[in-house]
C-alpha cells in the first residue's frame, strides 16, 4: 500500500534568512518579532539568535500553491511551488540586486540616479499591500466616518497596518446588498481581514409608503439574504473574519419629528415618499425587532458574532431608547457614534484577538518605524534598511486563524 505523501516543505536550504525558530530545551523563550527586526537593522540579528534562537538548515514553511486553469480545455492543475512566499521574493530581490550591479539591460552602466531609483522600486515592491477591513452596510455605515464615527475610530486602532474603507450605501437594504455583492468584493482586490454587516434599518420600514415599498424587505427575505451575504464573504480567499452588526432601535417621537419638518419643507418630495404609511413614522422600534432576532437566528447557526446595538442603545430600565444616541430618532449622534465603536472594538478584540493584536504589533505595520531607521543615510541606504526589514519580518510565524 502506497504511503501518503508528506506534507509539502520549501526546498530553500541555503537562504541564512530561512532558518526555522524552535523554543531551546531549556526554556528560554523567542525573541519578540520587535526585537528580532531591531537586531536585524542594527546589525546584531546574529548575535541575538545564536544566544536566544535554535536554528534548522531548511526552511520549514508550506511552499506558495498554484492553481492554473485551462478554460478552453477545462483542465485545473494544482499543486507547489518549489519555495514559500517568503522565499520566493527574497531570491527575488537577490536578482534584482544582481541587475543593479551588473547594470542596465541594454549593456549600458545604471547611472547614480538610476541604481537609487531601483533600490526604491525594489524595497516598495518587498512591501506587502496594506490589509483592510470592509464596513459594509446602508447610511449608518455610510456615516461612520463622521466625527467621533465608528469606522474614523476603527482607522484609528489600525492606523499603521490596515485601511478600513467605508462601504455604506443610504437608503440600501439586503436586497440591493445581495445584489452588488461581486462590485464590493472584487476577486481584483486582496481579501480583507475583517467584514462587518450592518443592515436592516431598511429592510424593517412598513412598506406602506412610496419609499417603504422600495426599501422594505420581509423578515424571511432578509434572513436568507444574510445567510447569502455572509457565504459569499466568507468564500473569498483568504476567508475573512465576519462581524454581524444588528440595526439599532428608533426613537421614534424624534424620526416622527424629523420626518415632518423634512416633508414641511418646499420641494423636498419627503412628504410625498411617506405617503400612506400606517405607522407614522413608516420606522419604529417595534418594527426593527423582529429583523434583530432574525439576524442573530443567522449569526447563531453558522457561528458569526453579533454586536447587538438594539439592546445597547436601550435603557436596562424601562427599555426605553437613548435619545441621546441619535441625531434624528435613526442615524447616530456624536454620543451614539462614540457609543457603537466602543461596542465593536470590544467585539474585536473579544472575537478576533489576533486581529486586535495587529494594531499594536510593529511587525504588521506596513513601514517599520522611524527609530529603526539610519536618518544619515540617503534613499538608498534606507531602501536597503526597509528590504532588511522585510526579510526578516517574513520570517516571523504568524497564526492567521481566528
Amino acid at each position: 500500500m502506497r504511503p501518503e505523501d508528506p506534507a509539502p516543505r520549501c526546498a530553500c536550504d541555503g537562504c541564512s534568512s530561512c532558518s526555522s525558530s524552535a523554543r531551546e530545551d531549556s526554556g528560554r523563550s523567542l525573541v519578540s518579532s520587535s526585537s528580532l527586526i531591531q537586531s536585524a537593522l542594527t546589525g546584531s540579528l546574529l548575535q541575538a539568535r545564536s544566544s536566544q534562537l535554535v536554528s534548522t538548515s531548511r526552511c520549514s514553511n508550506e511552499p506558495q500553491r498554484y492553481v492554473n486553469r485551462d478554460k478552453q480545455r477545462g483542465i485545473t492543475r494544482e499543486g507547489h511551488r518549489a519555495l514559500c512566499k517568503p522565499c520566493l521574493r527574497r531570491r527575488e530581490r537577490v536578482r534584482t540586486q544582481l541587475k543593479l550591479k551588473r547594470g542596465a539591460p541594454d549593456g549600458n552602466t545604471a547611472t547614480g540616479s538610476t541604481h537609487k531609483a531601483a533600490a526604491m522600486k525594489s524595497a516598495n515592491t518587498a512591501t506587502q499591500k496594506r490589509a483592510s477591513i470592509v464596513l459594509f452596510g446602508d447610511s449608518l455605515t455610510e456615516r461612520s466616518f463622521e466625527v467621533g464615527g465608528f469606522g474614523a475610530r476603527m482607522q484609528h486602532e489600525f492606523r499603521r497596518c490596515v485601511d478600513v474603507k467605508a462601504r455604506g450605501y443610504s437608503g440600501y437594504n439586503t436586497d440591493h446588498a445581495v445584489s452588488m455583492l461581486d462590485q464590493v468584493f472584487t476577486s481584483e482586490e486582496p481579501s480583507p481581514v475583517l467584514v462587518t454587516v450592518l443592515f436592516g434599518s431598511n429592510d424593517a420600514c412598513d412598506g406602506k409608503s412610496p419609499a417603504g415599498a422600495v426599501q422594505h424587505v420581509p423578515v424571511e427575505r432578509y434572513e436568507k439574504n444574510l445567510v447569502r451575504i455572509a457565504e459569499s464573504v466568507l468564500r473569498l480567499k483568504p476567508s475573512p473574519r465576519l462581524l454581524f452588526i444588528t440595526p439599532p432601535p428608533v426613537d421614534d417621537d424624534a424620526w416622527a419629528m424629523d420626518c415632518a419638518i423634512r416633508a414641511a419643507q418646499p420641494g423636498s418630495g419627503f412628504g410625498t415618499l411617506l405617503a400612506g404609511s400606517t405607522s407614522a413614522p413608516n420606522r419604529t422600534t417595534a418594527l426593527v425587532k423582529p429583523y434583530v432576532e432574525a439576524m442573530k437566528r443567522v449569526a447563531h447557526s453558522i457561528s458569526i458574532p453579533v454586536v447587538d446595538l438594539y439592546d445597547s442603545l436601550q435603557s436596562s430600565i424601562g427599555g426605553n431608547v437613548d435619545s441621546t444616541a441619535f441625531v434624528d430618532g435613526l442615524h447616530f449622534s456624536e454620543i451614539g457614534q462614540r457609543r457603537v465603536a466602543e461596542l465593536i472594538i470590544n467585539a474585536v478584540r473579544e472575537h478576533f484577538p489576533r486581529l486586535a493584536a495587529m494594531a499594536s504589533d510593529s511587525v504588521k505595520c506596513d513601514y517599520p518605524d522611524w527609530k529603526y531607521l539610519d536618518l544619515r543615510g540617503d534613499r538608498t541606504v534606507h531602501a536597503r534598511q526597509i528590504t532588511t526589514y522585510y526579510d526578516h519580518a517574513d520570517r516571523i510565524p504568524v497564526d492567521d486563524g481566528y
